[in-house]
Formats: C-alpha cells, structure tokens, sequence
C-alpha cells in the first residue's frame, strides 16, 4: 500500500513539469513546426536569462554605489610612491591631497645603513630600502613604520631608525 502511495504523490508531483521535449511535443500536436516550437522555447528561455541578467546587474549597481568611496589621501600616495598607476578619479583624488606631516616630514633628507641594509629618507619624504620604495604602515607621534619586502623600518622623530627583519628586531641603523 505504501509502494502505491508514494508512487501516486510523485506522478502528482512530477505532473506540473514538462520538458523541453514534451513541450515541443505539444506544440507539434497544434501542428506547428518543430523548427518553430524549438525556436519559440528558445527565444522564451533567452528572454528569461536576459531579464534575470538585467535584474542581477540592476542590484549590483545598486551594491556598488552604496560602498562606492573615496580613497584615503595615504593610499593614493603609497600608490604614488610604488609606481601604480592611478584612474583617473584617484587623479583627481590625490591631487586634492594636501601634503600632511604623515608624507612630507619636517627634517632634511637623511640616510641610515647597517645590517646590509640602506635605508634612505629623500626630501620629498618617501622612504626607501636598498633603493626601492617604502610604504608607511603606520604613523604616531613618535615615530613612522616603513614597511619593503620583509624589512621594517622605524623611523623615529628624534632622527634615529630600528631595523626589523622579517619580525625579529635587527637594530638601531647609523
């Protein structure tokens, strides 16, 4: 009894659905071409994906102009510094950009080495290590952490610099 039950609730379920072969099927049946019910299944299933396609692109927009930002004027210039090319609204955004303490420092430029390491403050405040550029990291009223490949740089306000080498404290750089 149980067998024929649930053989009876799956033909009723399976009753609503059609495949693309019975569909065409009884389209035959009206007596329309099968070149033409194929074609029209086609075009139906074409016009679904393009209104859910639509729809989807719709939301995204959406998505994208709610977190759509600006971008700080600290990343533009380590994009500057490292040589990426910026759009052309992050142009306009880094030129917008007033040169702050954290970029442009108050002493003259200034070279350390030690360790095997050159590290080299230009005049226009960027920092670099064994002649390639630095990112700042991060910035307090003491000091500023540079950061090139695995090297740390601390670079402190009173002019001296701490190197740290892949997370082990190397020394103080002259």
């Amino acid at each position: 009894m149980n067998c024929k039950n649930l053989s009876l609730i799956a033909g009723l379920l399976l009753a609503g659905c059609s495949s693309q072969a019975d569909k065409i099927a009884q389209c035959e049946a009206q007596g329309i071409s099968r070149d033409a019910c194929y074609l029209a299944e086609q075009n139906k299933r074409a016009t679904i994906n393009a209104a859910a396609e639509k729809q989807a692109l719709e939301n995204a927009a959406k998505q994208y102009a709610q977190r759509a930002h600006k971008t700080s004027c600290k990343d533009l210039r380590n994009f500057h510094a490292q040589g990426l090319q910026l759009t052309p609204q992050q142009v306009k955004e880094y030129e917008a950009c007033a040169p702050t303490s954290e970029h442009t420092l108050a002493v003259k430029p200034r070279t350390w080495s030690g360790f095997d390491v050159t590290v080299a403050r230009h005049a226009d405040g960027l920092v670099y290590v064994d002649g390639k550029p630095a990112a700042l990291d991060e910035s307090t009223k003491q000091a500023q952490v540079y950061s090139q490949g695995l090297y740390q740089v601390v670079i402190y306000k009173n002019g001296k610099a701490n190197l740290i080498d892949n997370r082990v404290i190397k020394g103080w750089l002259k």
